[in-house]
């Protein structure tokens, strides 16, 4: 009998425990409803106007069909042979955005020697990380320009015949956040 008593004790303590143990347990509920409005991310290239002095224009600068990049072909046939494009990068979206980063490549360290090749915007200021270009109709016009340098040796000129290169332009842009700068002389 002691030990049916014994289980009868142990079965009641358990059930006490459990049951104080539930008493002093409370639930937190949160519950609420998150709004996420449409954003539309819309930049692109719009207007080429192209100009040259000496080059010879294969191709025009012409914007491709999904307004992402532009293309063209040009011979510079002698030394102070120009050619530059001004093209618009345009922010149709709902949200600011920035320059994250940006790499022009294509020309060989020979290359370097007897071509100039910049990107800049129409003002001849630099492009600059974090540069802002803000939402619904913002714009930045950029100058592409490339020159057959002029202040050369005769041994920096091709050594090889034509020399053909390919420049390529490569920008990046993020949505803004706070390191995003307004161009003090954006005209």
């Amino acid at each position: 009998m002691k030990k049916k008593n014994k289980y009868i004790v142990v079965i009641i303590l358990v059930l006490f425990l459990s049951v104080g143990y539930a008493y002093l347990s409370t639930n937190l509920d949160i519950n609420g409803v998150s709004i996420v409005k449409r954003n539309v991310w819309d930049l692109h290239f719009e207007n080429i106007v192209d100009t040259h002095k000496g080059a010879t224009i294969d191709i025009p600068a012409n914007i491709s069909e999904d307004k992402l990049s532009i293309d063209y072909q040009v011979t510079l046939n002698k030394p102070g042979d120009e050619y530059y494009f001004y093209a618009d990068i345009v922010n149709k979206g709902t949200m600011d955005v920035m320059l994250n980063n940006y790499e022009i490549t294509g020309l060989t360290d020979e290359q370097k020697k007897f071509i100039t090749a910049t990107v800049t915007y129409n003002d001849g200021t630099e492009l600059k990380q974090y540069d802002l270009l803000e939402k619904t109709e913002g714009k930045d016009t950029l100058k592409i320009y490339v020159k057959y340098r002029t202040d050369i040796e005769v041994e920096d000129l091709p050594s090889k015949g034509d020399s053909e290169f390919r420049l390529n332009l490569t920008a990046t842009y993020v949505m803004a956040d706070e390191n995003a700068k307004l161009r003090s002389n954006k005209s």
